[in-house]
């Protein structure tokens, strides 16, 4: 008897089931809110990481693309010009005080005279600057082989732009041939232009040569320009004494 009223007793504190109900449902809130605090760590733990690894790999990306190319090209005789990208152009303001002259556009043999190996094709042309009192030459510029060039001789620059950046140097036959490449910021047509160019010295004349064009048709660029370049250095020895203004 004693034992049945000590399990009514228990019983008797035991909670209802309303209760019981609550305490269900304040444990799984519990849980549910504990789960949702260690997700936030477990994320807080690894947001930073991968943040970085975005930024790393974009970085890579960026120094992908403005990793400067380069370009080798063989030469007949086996030598190689290297054309490296991002060199940097500035033009003067100011033309190269010739003193007192006279000009005229340059005949056909007067162009085989300067570039026997390149010149004679359709489209080669040249306007020339003589001095006034002695009819010596002494600048010329324009298009041999599909190549625009100038020169001067008398020790006046070739031309009033100023090429810095990344530049190498070969020698050919003797001549030290200094070359290198610029690409442009895209146009209005996200069009960007790669313009190749070589400058060498023979015989107290400086010349400079360039040609440019589409930036995905680099390599037939540095091609060309190698090609023209070669023919001029050892085509002959420049002679612009043998051309006067008559």
């Amino acid at each position: 008897m004693k034992h049945e009223k000590l399990i009514a007793a228990w019983d008797s504190i035991l909670p209802d089931a309303a209760a019981d109900e609550r305490m269900r449902s304040e444990i799984m809130a519990y849980q549910r809110t504990y789960r949702q605090k260690d997700r936030s760590i477990f994320l807080g733990r690894y947001v930073p990481a991968a943040a970085c690894l975005v930024l790393v790999l974009a970085a890579a990306v960026w120094f992908g693309l403005r990793r400067p190319q380069t370009y080798t090209v063989t030469l007949e005789n086996g030598q190689t010009l290297v054309y490296e990208t991002g060199s940097e152009t500035a033009r003067s303001q100011a033309d190269a005080d010739y003193g007192n002259t006279k000009s005229r556009p340059l005949t056909g043999a007067e162009l085989y005279t300067l570039f026997p190996a390149v010149s004679g094709s359709a489209g080669d042309a040249a306007d020339a600057i003589f001095r006034a009192e002695t009819g010596a030459l002494i600048h010329a510029e324009g298009t041999v082989g599909g190549v625009r060039f100038s020169l001067s001789d008398a020790g006046l620059p070739a031309t009033d732009t100023v090429v810095t950046g990344r530049e190498h140097t070969a020698v050919i036959k003797g001549v030290p041939v200094r070359t290198g490449c610029f690409v442009t910021k895209p146009n209005s047509q996200d069009v960007r232009t790669a313009i190749f160019y070589a400058a060498f010295r023979q015989n107290q004349t400086t010349v400079y040569a360039e040609l440019a064009g589409a930036k995905q048709d680099s390599k037939a660029l540095s091609q060309k320009l190698s090609d023209t370049v070669y023919g001029m250095v050892t085509g002959g020895l420049l002679n612009c004494s043998a051309i006067r203004y008559e």
